[in-house]
């Protein structure tokens, strides 16, 4: 299994998205944690507050110009990468943190949704930035299912980089996560 892809690969909102001849959102990008929640109505929760994962998020598949995306991300396609979330729950809201495996104080994306019956929607709430394709806004959503027992988190994991010509660039990734 492979660890993170390089730093040029890694969009600062989530999991390794190159675009625009591998220049990603600059470093200095403003980032936000939280995102308007509705209303939760309080629901059994299969995990507690900061309860650690350990993450497997493949590559799917990268769609979008051909300009817009890097040949360093089109070789990350079908591999796997190691990450680790930190998972808090309170009733159906959850705060998903994803982290470098290795050094769990470099966190890489905070998403902030809900589980309904199992099922796991969540969002990193929108940025912006500069790349060589122009002024992108960067979203980054997963949607899901948790095993019967709460052990096991398989989901899809979307990046999208909306550009300011109109286009999108999207990557998705295949996420599969297990208690530690």
């Amino acid at each position: 299994m492979t660890r993170r892809p390089p730093t040029a690969i890694v969009l600062m909102l989530a999991l390794g998205f190159a675009a625009c001849n591998s220049h990603s959102l600059p470093p200095t990008a403003p980032t936000s944690t939280q995102s308007p929640q509705s209303p939760q109505s309080p629901a059994p929760a299969p995990t507690v507050a900061g309860e650690r994962w350990n993450l497997t998020a493949t590559l799917r598949s990268i769609t979008g110009p051909e300009a817009c995306i890097s040949d360093a991300a089109r070789l990350t396609i079908g591999q796997p990468f190691s990450w680790l979330i930190t998972i808090q729950r309170s009733g159906e809201s959850i705060h998903l943190s994803v982290a470098d495996a290795d050094d769990p104080s470099d966190r890489v994306g905070e998403y902030d949704g809900t589980v309904v019956d199992g099922v796991l929607t969540a969002a990193i709430e929108s940025i912006t930035g500069q790349t060589l394709c122009g002024h992108v806004r960067a979203e980054s959503y997963v949607s899901g299912r948790f095993s019967g027992d709460g052990r096991v988190l398989t989901a899809e994991n979307v990046n999208s980089l909306q550009l300011s010509s109109g286009e999108t660039v999207l990557a998705y990734y295949d996420w599969s996560a297990s208690r530690q």
